[in-house]
């Protein structure tokens, strides 16, 4: 009786051997599976640290994405790689493309909604990315929570003054920039927020201190055209030559620079350069500042058909601008057509006059226009008068 017992027992546990072997060795081959996507994914975190360490958080993110998706199990590297994000941001100062942009914002937007108290840095690359995407409000929302998170983190208030800068609300946006740079006081990118926002001011002076300062580590052609520019204000037109020309040093052709550059050429009487100058600006960017001083080298010149010419075109193209009618009413009054100076000179201050509140700068073609219409209308009067007595 035993012996039958035996050998069915004995039967029993073979089959069930054999059974466990396949699910043993399975059970074995994920475990070897999951202890090597682990080193593979400590590997790539390990390399995420050290790009973070070299300031480079580009690479970073890249490694720190590639060890979650070895390993997505590690929390730690989630918050490795939200945090190379957000260095990502703040260090980019270019142009981010679309798509890229949109997957930024998709993540950090995660991640502030995750976390409870959202730290300072993060908030601004959020809001960096906002305000690349043309959303000003919310942008300036996410650098005022930065701010009370963290009062003396210097990109929060340099971003803000960037963000009042581009609205064109100057008063804010240099507070905000003279915080930031009080903060980082060596930021050479706060030296040149700052210097663009004290040249839209017309604080000339200032302006060049920043910028000649930012200069030193930066090397954007915007820089050097906005040095140019406020060294031409203040008559400095050989050191504006010098700025303009090393825009077009670093980066081939600028053509916002032809039109400014040709205007200190010019001023020191480099014409030749400043016709070449000043006609290109024109061409590749329509710069009219820049074509109505191609206008005056030609009257300065005595190249007065020429001269009508650009201003001719101008007057037609753009029913706004008063200028082109002023230099056509003092050309023809100086060549003795009077009833075409009396034309040109009432259109010129007319239309100065309805520009006056947008731009103060038209309040000397204004008076200019009026002057030299009161003096056109009386010699046509004397010369009417005087026209029986010829009879």
């Amino acid at each position: 009786m035993r012996d039958p017992l035996r050998w069915l027992l004995a039967l029993v546990l073979l089959l069930l051997g054999a059974g466990a072997v396949p699910w043993a060795a399975n059970e074995w081959a994920a475990f070897g599976a999951r202890r090597e996507a682990a080193t593979l994914g400590a590997e790539h975190a390990a390399v995420g640290r050290a790009a973070l360490d070299a300031g480079d958080p580009e690479l970073a993110a890249h490694a720190f994405a590639a060890a979650l998706d070895a390993d997505p199990r590690r929390a730690e590297w989630r918050d490795a790689l939200v945090d190379a994000r957000v260095q990502q941001v703040l260090k980019f100062s270019g142009t981010l493309d679309v798509a890229e942009g949109a997957r930024l914002q998709e993540a950090l937007g995660a991640a502030l909604v995750a976390r409870a108290q959202p730290s300072a840095p993060l908030l601004v690359a959020y809001g960096k990315l906002l305000l690349a995407r043309g959303d000003d409000p919310g942008a300036r929302r996410q650098f005022q929570r930065a701010l009370e998170a963290d009062p003396k983190f210097a990109p929060a208030h340099h971003n803000l003054g960037v963000a009042f800068l581009r609205a064109g609300e100057l008063a804010p946006a240099v507070d905000a920039l003279d915080k930031a740079l009080g903060l980082d006081a060596e930021n050479a990118t706060i030296q040149l927020a700052l210097g663009q926002a004290r040249f839209q001011q017309k604080n000339w002076e200032e302006a060049t201190k920043l910028l000649e300062r930012a200069s030193k580590k930066l090397e954007e052609p915007t820089l050097f055209v906005t040095l140019g520019k406020a060294l031409a204000e203040q008559g400095k037109q050989q050191e504006a030559v010098k700025a303009f020309e090393r825009a077009l040093s670093r980066q081939g052709d600028v053509p916002a620079v032809h039109g400014p550059l040709g205007g200190a050429y010019a001023a020191l009487g480099r014409d030749m350069l400043a016709e070449r100058h000043l006609k290109r600006a024109w061409e590749q960017s329509g710069d009219r500042e820049a074509y109505i001083r191609l206008g005056r080298l030609y009257e300065r010149r005595d190249q007065t058909e020429a001269a009508l010419q650009v201003f001719g075109e101008l007057a037609q193209i753009d029913d706004e601008l008063s200028e082109p009618h002023l230099r056509i009413g003092l050309i023809a009054e100086r060549h003795g057509d009077l009833k075409l100076a009396a034309g040109a000179l009432q259109v010129a201050m007319e239309r100065a006059a309805r520009a006056l509140e947008k731009d103060p700068n038209q309040e000397q073609t204004l008076m200019t226009a009026r002057g030299k219409l009161e003096e056109v209308r009386k010699r046509l009067e004397d010369a009417q008068a005087a026209a029986p007595r010829k009879k």
